[in-house]
């Protein structure tokens, strides 16, 4: 142990003689700064990162470079102007040249270390708005749509996106912008911001277009000989007015030359609804077919038909036109209906919103006395059609929620704002409360409260549903806001909170699944059969 210990003394002694020795010889003078002379800048070149010399959109951008020698010059940093020529743009710290007019610029890097010395470079600019260009009536600027499309796409930022896939919005938010173009219509600029509100998935969030547009496309005084409807895919002639070659159950094949698989596929993309939405979106273009194809791809109103004939089975081409009166104008209903048989009854409600005069004591009054009614007439079976249902008020839903459930049960879950009082917690049962069977018919226009009040049916296992899918289900988002863009004064509705009522494993982005799946045929419409309701009455 003590022979260890003597060669570590040793070693420690021999590397602090080195160290001593190292020290000692480094010459006194090297501490002292030494005077290096700057190198001068002799020349700049001014180019474009991408060798181009134009630019030729609208305010467009170019990067600059600045190539400096000798490449040892003590400073190489350069101060970047532009010299308006024939034309105007703006320049960068960075050297990105931004252009305002038409005509010519001349690009300038000054030396910083030696102001004499510099580059330049003409750059040509074409293609840009000229502040005196005249639009005509109702054509706007890029710059206007530019902005509007960007003030849209800030005021996305508040929704929820319940269903949204965050990338491929991104994507559609960039491809849309770059489809803007100068002279566009409020109709042209209604079509690119539609198809991006409808990849945010929320049906209640939407773009409107101007209420006259609105007026002469689906309320106009003059309609389409012919109406269709999608079954099983397929465009199929459910009615004709007048005399026409093409008649009942003929399938069109082609509009404007584009197969009509395509169009409608094409036309789903400008179609909000919640998650996927299919059964929404397919219910509301088959309803108005024609109607929507003008809106969203429509450039005149006469539509080149191609039909396959079912009597012949031959491939026929004839142009329609909005020759006829229309008979379809919309008429407003009474929002609840009651009628009562021998051995069932059925309660029509049509929506759970309180509008016009009614309020939400006449829903509850007309829940109280059909219930009522239902108990002195000893009836086991109601109907309850929710078809075309669009939503409302969850106090109405609830209350009538509160005669269908066995056990008193929350209606909102805990994630959902605290707007409505008591609506979290159990509901009380209301008397009478009705134990029979009940049966709900249901289609894709069941949306919102309407979604929310089926799910929960659905949940606690409440009676069967018969008909589709409906358009929304356990969660949506609402308590939406509405604004006007500046320039184009497009009226825009966005979505702000989450709404979900107290369920659980249900699928996200899907309506409710009826028990049994009931649509519409070609010989229900040839009979005029409600089949969903046959369906419940022979059930």
């Amino acid at each position: 142990m003590r022979t260890k210990h003597i060669w570590i003394h040793v070693i420690l002694f021999c590397f602090m003689v080195m160290l001593t020795s190292c020290t000692s010889s480094i010459p006194s003078d090297l501490t002292t700064p030494i005077d290096i002379p700057e190198i001068d800048v002799t020349s700049i070149t001014v180019s474009s990162v991408s060798n181009e010399a134009i630019i030729d959109t609208l305010m467009g951008t170019l990067q600059m470079t600045a190539v400096v020698l000798p490449m040892n010059a003590t400073n190489l940093s350069v101060i970047w102007t532009v010299l308006p020529g024939t034309g105007t743009a703006t320049i960068n710290s960075t050297g990105l040249l931004t252009a305002l007019s038409n005509g010519t610029v001349t690009v300038v890097a000054t030396s910083v270390s030696t102001n004499t010395i510099s580059g330049s470079k003409e750059i040509i600019i074409t293609n840009q708005e000229t502040s005196d260009e005249t639009m005509e009536p109702g054509h706007y600027r890029l710059t206007e749509l530019q902005s509007d499309y960007d003030q849209f796409v800030r005021n996305l930022g508040s929704n929820p996106k319940v269903f949204t896939n965050e990338d491929e919005l991104a994507a559609i938010i960039k491809s849309q912008r770059e489809l803007l173009r100068n002279g566009m219509t409020q109709l042209e600029f209604y079509r690119i911001l539609a198809v991006v509100i409808s990849a945010v998935r929320c049906g209640h969030s939407s773009v409107r277009i101007p209420q006259s547009t609105m007026l002469e496309i689906f309320d106009s005084e003059m309609a389409y000989p012919v109406d269709v409807r999608l079954i099983n895919q397929k465009l199929i002639v459910i009615g004709i007015e007048g005399e026409k070659e093409i008649e009942f159950g003929d399938e069109i094949i082609s509009i404007d030359g584009r197969n009509v698989l395509d169009i409608t596929s094409e036309m789903m993309r400008y179609l909000s609804a919640d998650g996927d939405g299919l059964s929404l979106k397919t219910l509301t273009l088959s309803q108005s077919y024609f109607a929507y194809y003008q809106l969203f791809l429509g450039s005149t109103e006469a539509l080149i038909i191609e039909y396959l004939d079912q009597t012949t089975g031959n491939l026929t081409i004839t142009t329609l036109t909005r020759n006829c009166l229309n008979t379809h104008m919309w008429v407003e209903e009474e929002p609840f209906e009651a009628s009562f048989e021998d051995d069932y009854a059925i309660l029509s409600l049509r929506t759970f919103y309180p509008y016009g005069s009614y309020t939400l004591n006449d829903f509850y009054q007309f829940f109280s006395e059909f219930f009522q009614n239902i108990d002195n007439l000893g009836i086991e079976k109601v109907i309850l059609d929710l078809r075309g249902n669009g939503g409302g008020d969850p106090r109405v839903a609830s209350r009538l929620l509160s005669y269908l459930i066995s056990n008193p049960v929350p209606y909102f879950a805990r994630s959902s704002p605290d707007y409505y009082p008591g609506l979290k917690n159990p509901i009380p049962l209301s008397e009478p409360h009705f134990a029979g069977t009940l049966i709900t018919l249901i289609d894709a226009q069941c949306f919102s409260t309407c979604g929310h009040f089926t799910a929960l049916l659905k949940y606690h296992q409440v009676g069967i549903m018969i008909g589709e899918e409906t358009g929304g289900g356990y969660i949506c988002s609402d308590s939406s806001i509405n604004y006007t863009l500046r320039y184009t004064q497009m009226e825009i509705r966005t979505s702000t909170t989450a709404w979900s009522v107290e369920v659980e494993g249900m699928t996200l982005g899907r309506g409710n699944i009826p028990d049994i799946e009931v649509q519409k045929s070609l010989e229900d419409y040839q009979n005029n059969v409600d089949r969903v309701l046959l369906t419940a009455l022979n059930g």
